[in-house]
């Protein structure tokens, strides 16, 4: 099938220049070709984190450079060179397309496989739990390693893993390789017991000045993300206009994002608003507006990774603790945030 060659052009943020070739995926149809891909679940990653917490094993990320091109491709394509891309000299050349390019509908499940088989070229096999986490038993017999993946990024977690980092890197060029920092949108840093707190403040900081940009205005601070005993669907404002229409799904899809990378303190309020993505109103708008606003005002929640059985806090001090936090969930107007383990 007969496709389009287009060469991407963009400075990245930390400003480096970035060029990428983009096949027109949407002019090939898949016929018989499987295009999922799917990744690591949420819940998997933070069993991960507890398991590390449990058995003190290191954790260390990685991103694989230019991933999908690493990878060949199952569909049958071709493309006729241009002037612009390819200059006067190669134009109207036939090119057939052999590796997995951006752009294609395959090309995340082709990439998939390849990095499975590098996996499994290293002694690694797939959970029954979660086909994106990887286990193998470590030399010594003692205990496992494991490895997740989200397309191409991945987490090794064992004892010493840098010499899986090695075998990997004998095979692809991987970038971005330290201990968890910013990995799938959550910031991480550790208390002074050596837990993680895991939160998604950079990730809410970028996503309220978007906002804020979008509406040339700044949010307006709340204290909690739905007025109690609200009823939206009960709005009779006026409809949106198409525009405005258009920035509604883009703030739902945005707190949808938000509510996987564990702010679940929204949860109820974004499926509530998420019921009127079809024909939303300017009530609704403003509904997704005080989320962000409790948001902004809110952004250092996070989830502290504790291997320790919750059934044995038998210690009066974690109790209070415990029950100090239940109440700043419940009334988190009349509790004051404090945590002196969890640093800013």
């Amino acid at each position: 099938q007969k496709t389009t060659l287009t060469m991407i052009f963009d400075v990245k943020q930390d400003l480096r220049h970035k060029a990428r070739l983009v096949a027109g995926g949407h002019l090939v149809d898949l016929l018989d070709h499987d295009g999922y891909s799917s990744t690591v679940k949420g819940v998997g990653v933070k069993l991960l984190h507890v398991i590390a917490h449990k058995a003190r094993l290191t954790q260390l990320c990685g991103d694989v450079g230019n991933a999908f091109v690493n990878a060949f491709t199952n569909e049958k394509v071709y493309a006729v060179t241009g002037i612009k891309e390819f200059g006067e000299a190669l134009e109207g050349c036939i090119i057939v397309v052999r590796k997995a390019l951006y752009g294609l509908r395959t090309s995340a499940e082709r990439w998939y496989a390849r990095f499975a088989d590098s996996l499994w070229g290293i002694g690694f096999a797939l959970t029954r739990y979660d086909k994106d986490v990887w286990i193998r038993l470590n030399k010594d017999g003692e205990c496992y390693d494991y490895v997740c993946t989200h397309v191409d990024d991945f987490m090794i977690v064992r004892k010493d893993p840098q010499a899986v980092m090695d075998l990997i890197q004998s095979i692809y060029a991987i970038k971005s390789i330290g201990p968890p920092d910013y990995h799938l949108g959550n910031d991480y840093k550790k208390d002074k017991q050596g837990r993680w707190c895991i939160g998604c403040k950079k990730y809410l900081k970028e996503a309220v000045l978007r906002v804020e940009k979008m509406y040339s205005s700044t949010l307006k601070k709340f204290s909690v993300p739905m007025t109690s005993g609200d009823h939206p669907e009960l709005d009779d404002t006026p409809i949106l206009n198409d525009a405005g229409h258009k920035k509604y799904q883009m703030l739902i899809g945005m707190l949808n994002w938000i509510v996987t990378i564990d702010r679940l303190d929204v949860c109820h309020s974004t499926s509530s608003l998420a019921r009127f993505t079809a024909c939303p109103r300017e009530g609704h708008l403003e509904r997704a507006k005080q989320v962000f606003g409790y948001l902004k005002k809110r952004p250092n929640r996070h989830i502290v990774v504790d291997s320790k059985d919750p059934t044995y806090l038998n210690c009066e001090a974690d109790f209070e603790k415990v029950y100090i936090s239940e109440l700043q969930e419940a009334y988190p107007d009349a509790c004051e945030e404090v945590d002196a383990n969890v640093p800013e």
